[in-house]
């Protein structure tokens, strides 16, 4: 049981990292693409 408690919290804590990256990588994009940074250069 604990085992399985440790699988459950480790794989919420990537899903919520990953989450975090995801929506910051959109919003600094988002960010250049507004100050005139061309697409390819702005991630």
């Amino acid at each position: 049981m604990e085992r399985f408690i440790a699988r459950t919290l480790t794989t919420f804590m990537m899903l919520i990292a990953l989450l975090a990256f995801v929506f910051s990588f959109g919003n600094v994009w988002h960010l250049a693409l507004m100050l005139g940074v061309p697409a390819w250069i702005a991630p």
